[in-house]
């Protein structure tokens, strides 16, 4: 190793902890230093034990004579760290974080050097992940609703935005990699330095909660997210972290909050993240997760969140939305002293299934001049999540001949005076961002054949009725009665109806029926309403 020799007359600096001057041999002795930090470590809990050549984080005036020692690891549940010669290895055992201090001594002088370990949960299945990618950013930039949209839309889920000009809150998005910096003006960096992706290469962005506070209480607003369908859905979960703001906030104090632990580590201070979910109105359980925590009687378990972790919500069931709030332990007169900041990433919710169609509609066919048709579309579709099923005509082949128009769950059929044809008729039935069409094909016949009988092709009497009706054709021969529900079942059928003779579907239940009188290659059809 180098030898520097001293002047005698100089003074030791017993504070300079980079120098030994040993009395003896007359020589300076250098501390190893560290010439690149080790950046914290991230991966999935299947991945392979990972290993860092310690070589190229430390240096000393003799390589050789370097020696590592792991002095802390404050949660060896979640991975084990070893050293093996100049390798650090960490094997991955349980989804979490710890705190790895590594010390490098060379000659009797040491240097330190400490990084966080994150493990992340295998997640497993088809989930729709709202990951902020979709999001255009420049490096190093972020978007806090400065262009007053109100928000963005990230996979299944919506994040609201306010922002005044001057001040903002709820969701922004960033990919901010400063995680070293404190105060307010970095505010859009994550203390991970990066989205929870990038370990994957897939990506680097990542939600910005911030919560603000009743000017008349001074307790947090609560933040709420929610999802692009109305209906309830399942949300497994997500990654969480601090931003680099609260973090050095609660590692070093500032200006307005303290140094967690306090001046000998020994306050019990914490600061957490709680998520609950809201259904129909009512609150789900809460989820509450420690970003910071100073409780422990060993000092050197305690910890503030500098990794993403993993929060699992799947036990709060189908929710309409998420909400969430932080609290802490540092609270001033004007609440919270802890800067009211987290980050999000990779939302994981439940797919959307589509609609089916479960009852196909009946193909139409009235006679020209046919009044009004109606169809009931209530139990058309069906879908699997029990969403609300919205129905609206996706096309009409022939406006022409006939319109369309829905209220509710009823289809109604109104057709243009003195016009004959076919038309094909699409009806979509939408559940969330998915939909599923159903097609049926109306015709209207000439009047030609069956003679009328007043103002219609037959009539119907009396209608509405109990079920208990007759029909009144000019003609002495023999027809074909059926009686069609609207779903396309029929429910009476008479071969050889003679008219006038009674007609009984008493034991159907209520609603509007289509009566179809047939008579050699012609068939008419009216509306009767059964009471």
């Amino acid at each position: 190793f180098s030898q520097r020799y001293l002047d005698p007359a100089q003074a030791y600096n017993a504070n300079d902890l980079s120098r030994e001057y040993n009395q003896s041999a007359n020589f300076e002795v250098i501390s190893p230093v560290i010439i690149k930090k080790i950046a914290n470590v991230e991966g999935l809990l299947s991945d392979a034990k990972i290993t860092i050549d310690l070589s190229s984080h430390f240096s000393a005036d003799d390589a050789n004579a370097l020696t590592f020692e792991v002095v802390l690891n404050s949660n060896n549940s979640v991975a084990l760290a070893s050293i093996d010669n100049k390798n650090l290895d960490i094997n991955f055992v349980a989804p979490g974080q710890t705190r790895i201090i590594l010390k490098a001594t060379s000659f009797g002088l040491s240097v330190a050097d400490t990084f966080y370990v994150g493990v992340h949960p295998d997640i497993n299945g088809d989930y729709v992940v709202s990951d902020f990618e979709n999001l255009s950013l420049d490096p190093n930039s972020y978007w806090n609703g400065s262009d007053g949209s109100g928000g963005f839309v990230s996979g299944a889920a919506k994040f609201h935005n306010s922002n005044s000009g001057f001040t903002w809150d709820g969701w922004a998005y960033s990919n901010m990699a400063d995680n070293t910096t404190a105060s307010w003006s970095n505010q859009y960096s994550a203390s991970a330095g990066a989205g929870v992706d990038t370990l994957q290469s897939k990506g680097k962005n990542y939600g910005v909660g911030y919560i603000s506070s009743d000017w008349n209480t001074f307790k947090p607003i609560p933040l709420v997210l929610n999802f692009q369908k109305k209906a309830a859905q399942e949300v497994k979960g997500l990654f969480v972290t601090n931003s680099t703001y609260a973090a050095l906030s609660m590692e070093k104090g500032d200006d307005f909050a303290k140094k967690f632990g306090g001046a000998d580590g020994n306050d019990p201070d914490w600061y957490k993240i709680s998520v609950w979910g809201l259904k129909n109105g009512s609150e789900t359980d809460t989820i509450d997760y420690y970003l910071a925590d100073y409780r422990f009687s060993d000092n050197s378990k305690d910890y503030v969140i500098n990794t993403w972790q993993w929060l699992e919500l799947s036990s709060l069931g189908s929710v309409d939305s998420l909400m969430f709030s932080v609290s802490s332990s540092d609270v001033g007169m004007f609440g919270i002293n802890t800067p009211l900041y987290f980050n999000v990433d990779n939302i994981y919710m439940a797919p959307d299934i589509a609609p089916v169609v479960n009852n196909p509609i009946a193909d139409v066919s009235v006679n020209e001049n046919a009044p009004n048709f109606t169809i009931d579309l209530t139990n058309v579709f069906a879908d699997a999540d029990n969403d609300e099923i919205v129905k609206t005509v996706g096309s009409n082949s022939n406006k022409a001949l006939v319109t369309t128009s829905i209220q509710g769950n009823i289809l109604t059929l109104a057709f243009t005076a003195n016009q004959t044809g076919t038309s094909d008729i699409v009806i979509r039935g939408q559940s969330g961002l998915l939909s599923v069409t159903d097609t049926f094909t109306v015709t209207v016949t000439p009047n030609t054949g069956i003679k009328e009988t007043g103002n219609s092709p037959f009539i119907l009497f009396p209608n509405p009725s109990d079920g208990r009706f007759r029909i009144t054709v000019a003609t002495n021969k023999s027809l074909i009665i059926s009686v069609i529900d609207l779903s396309g079942h029929v429910v009476y059928v008479n071969p050889n109806y003679k008219t006038g003779e009674l007609i009984d579907i008493s034991s159907v239940t209520s609603g509007n029926y289509v009566v179809r009188l047939q008579q050699d290659q012609e068939t008419k059809s009216q509306i009767i309403l059964k009471q």
